[in-house]
């Protein structure tokens, strides 16, 4: 007999893999089935309105609380790295528990990718045995919580008297015996991967997965209270949202998806909420709870394989990034200052020009037309010293953008303009401006005939253009006038030129101020004067060559390198105008 059940379960064993696959597709089946039968009984038209209906501020809380729902998973990780002998910087851990809880919510797979993740995270200082045993012993936890709300559901059940889920109680009753099973394993079983799990341990894992699943169903429930959605009783949601995610934990579907969601959809509808409103609530708590925190957890996971990439080839990849995110900035800045020149200089060919008006919108705006012009070379003139790569340049550059980007939100909003699409533009722009910073490695910029004829050409070709401008737009306000002005270059009235005008005496400041500030630097070893005395000792100790008389034209500057405080080689320069 002993003999038949260990072939009958190595059989089994043999083939879990294909029992999974066979369970899992007819549970995709029953969804698929049951999707079907709800869709024919909601309006998509409906359900469009619902999700549409809710303000700014209603999807900002949604957000930032659906957020707050994920954080309690973050205790699984730092007890896994409790258990490993060395230790992680918080911040790794934070980021790494973050990518693997939002990727296992989204596709958990039974738990073979959280436990792969952990694996590939906390590999660098630990064997392969003790990782597997920490995370072994944080897995028995992690569905402890459900199991303490299937028990609390129970609770809410008998005390309602609630007859809708009395068909579900099976559920209730088979996920509430998950924790005194695990409490009673570890407590009474310190052997193998349970060695060295505390009480204290168990304790805190237990917690954590109570508000784990806390956090899921009072934001569940949140959600329902912002739709205005109207069960008979609000309690019994509780049991209902249990029952959803024991059939979604044993379906083995990813996430539960499909089966949580069918079955919350169905009954929902049978305690008073309307079947497009269920769908709703269903979808705004995949999307807020599993979406957006999965989206972040994307970026983080984005980041740290980029940075390991980016080891292994010395650099290389991100030297590439940053270059390319300054080249794109030094981009912006000058196109966003040149069409700010164009705009403010002659409004009516800037507002009735076609192809000026589809670029226009990836720009600043500002109120006030002298604010405007100043802004449009300060942008100019620190996306010079973006273009050259000074460090000095990056702070100013942040400091350009913060303004101009602000500036720019409240001209929105103060137009009712506003919308998501500019202000993740903008985001984008500060992004790259950030991700840049280590592209700056100049301590000054060395004059150059290209830089200077730039700036001179921009800014004398707007001062000549504006001031003819000016003139032509006083001969068309005279009462008599003869003289026939385009309106391209038409101005309402004089004094809103003449503003401009001192925009541009004030840009010609700012412009001198800022190149200057690029150009000046502090370095005591530069611009030193040749100094024979220093280069004859040199000579003396060192000897010279064939071009060291040439020190005493006295027509260069001198470089010293030293080595505590004694000269050890001179380098003679002559600063020029380089192209």
């Amino acid at each position: 007999m002993k003999n038949i059940f260990n072939a009958v379960k190595n059989s089994i064993s043999r083939r879990m893999g294909l029992i999974k696959g066979v369970f899992i597709f007819s549970v995709l089946l029953f969804v698929i089935h049951e999707v079907g039968r709800i869709a024919k009984d909601v309006s998509v038209s409906k359900i469009s309105q619902g999700l549409s209906s809710q303000s700014s501020w209603q999807v900002l809380l949604m957000l930032l609380l659906g957020f707050a729902a994920v954080t309690p998973m973050l205790n699984y990780d730092f007890m896994v790295t409790k258990f490993l002998p060395d230790k992680y910087p918080v911040l790794y851990v934070l980021k790494t528990s973050w990518i693997t809880n939002t990727f296992t919510n989204i596709g958990g797979f039974g738990g073979v990718l959280g436990a792969s993740l952990r694996a590939l995270f906390y590999n660098k200082k630990d064997s392969q045995k003790k990782i597997v045993g920490a995370i072994a012993k944080v897995a028995l936890f992690l569905v402890s919580g459900l199991s303490l709300f299937c028990i609390i559901s129970l609770m809410i059940v008998f005390s309602l008297k609630d007859r809708t889920v009395t068909h579900y109680l099976i559920w209730l009753f088979g996920g509430s015996l998950y924790f005194p099973f695990v409490l009673l394993l570890t407590r009474f079983n310190d052997k193998g991967i349970l060695k060295g799990l505390t009480l204290a341990n168990a304790s805190r894992l237990i917690t954590g997965s109570f508000f784990e699943w806390f956090g899921c169903v009072s934001f569940f429930i949140f959600i329902g209270t912002m739709l205005h959605a109207s069960p008979q009783n609000f309690w019994s949601i509780i049991p209902l949202f249990v029952i959803a995610s024991v059939i979604g934990e044993v379906s083995l579907v990813p996430g539960g998806l499909g089966s949580f969601d069918v079955f919350m959809i169905m009954e929902l509808a049978l305690v008073g909420v309307d079947k497009n409103i269920a769908v709703v609530w269903v979808l705004l708590y995949r999307l807020f709870y599993y979406i957006f925190p999965f989206a972040l957890g994307v970026f983080f996971f984005i980041h740290d394989m980029g940075k390991r990439f980016n080891a292994y080839l010395q650099g290389l990849p991100k030297n590439i990034l940053q270059r390319l995110a300054q080249f794109l900035l030094t981009g912006f800045l000058f196109f966003s200052g040149v069409l700010m020149l164009i705009n403010s200089t002659t409004p009516n060919f800037a507002m009735t020009n076609k192809y000026f008006l589809d670029v226009y919108p990836y720009t600043f705006y500002f109120l006030n037309q002298l604010i405007s012009i100043v802004m449009a070379f300060i942008l100019i003139g620190v996306g010079i010293g973006t273009a050259a790569r000074v460090k000095k340049a990056f702070s100013l550059t942040i400091i350009a953008l913060t303004i101009a980007i602000l500036n720019t939100l409240r001209w929105l909003v103060f137009y009712g303009e506003f919308s998501w699409k500019m202000f993740v533009f903008l985001a984008l722009i500060m992004l790259v401006a950030w991700f840049s910073r280590g592209a700056y490695y100049r301590e000054r910029m060395a004059p150059s005939w290209g830089a200077i004829s730039w700036t001179l050409f921009t800014y004398l070709g707007t001062f000549i253009v504006y001031t003819v401008v000016g003139v032509l737009n006083q001969k068309m306000l005279h009462p008599h006038h003869k003289f026939i002005v385009p309106n391209a270059l038409f101005f309402p009235s004089q004094k809103i030129w003449l503003m401009g005008f001192v925009g541009l005496i004030l840009a010609a400041l700012v412009l001198i101020g800022l190149l200057h500030y690029f150009f000046y630097t502090t370095n005591p070893h530069l611009n030193i004067s040749v100094d024979s005395e220093r280069v004859r000792r040199v000579i003396d100790e060192y000897g010279g060559n064939e071009i060291s008389h040439l020190a005493y034209l006295f027509d260069k500057q001198m470089y010293c390198y030293e080595v505590d405080g004694k000269d050890q080689v001179i380098f003679l320069y002559k600063k020029l105008l380089t192209n």
